[in-house]
């Protein structure tokens, strides 16, 4: 990643981690893993690599928080936008009982969230490109060199 690589025993220690940590349930316990989850952990392993090659030293909550920030600092929501997901969602508004001059700001404060969470997905999607290598083994579980997709976002 941006010249240098992510050591197998790299892969190996985020396995062990993992499996002494909350998501253990989700690893067998001394088998080998599946292909999808050996995936799933390069791809962690990438992202984090990603993230300390962009902020240029180690990564944080803080510092992460600040990244997100700066790169979703544009993202906008149309107040058509907002309108439209009153009116598509009156069922939570008891019919329209609750006016939306009442909740505008809340459903504007909720797409904005989820309007910067997909801009930093994609602007970390493209420094992924742009910046690791990936071995075509470990790409992403979606990815059509693996052919069907055993896993849905």
């Amino acid at each position: 990643m941006a010249g240098r690589p992510i050591p197998y025993a790299a892969v190996r220690a985020r396995i062990e981690q993992l499996r002494r940590g909350p998501r253990a349930r989700h690893f067998p316990p001394d088998a080998a893993l599946a292909p999808d989850q050996l995936r799933w952990i390069v791809r962690e392993l990438v992202t984090e690599a990603v993230l300390t090659h962009e902020i240029g030293g180690a990564v944080d909550d803080d510092v992460v928080a600040r990244l997100v920030e700066r790169v979703t600092a544009a993202v906008r929501i149309d107040e058509t936008d907002v309108r439209g997901y009153y009116d598509r969602n009156l069922d939570q508004y008891d019919g329209g009982a609750i006016v939306f001059a009442d909740v505008r700001g809340a459903i504007e404060a909720e797409l904005l969230v989820d309007a910067r969470r997909r801009a930093f997905d994609a602007w970390l999607d493209g420094r992924r490109r742009a910046i690791a290598v990936v071995d075509p083994a470990f790409e992403h579980p979606g990815h059509p060199i693996h052919g069907p997709a055993s896993h849905r976002h």
